[in-house]
């Protein structure tokens, strides 16, 4: 039997996100604008 060990993507509203990062939103913008988050997807 194999096991699948390939890792779930989820994408998850930036509303969601902003409830979970100890941020606020020109926050994550400025990390979005200078490469420490992953940007959001068109």
């Amino acid at each position: 039997m194999s096991v699948n060990t390939t890792p779930l993507l989820k994408i998850v509203r930036k509303s969601d996100v902003l409830q979970r990062v100890p941020f606020s939103r020109a926050t994550l913008h400025r990390k979005i604008n200078d490469g420490t988050f992953p940007p959001s997807i068109p």
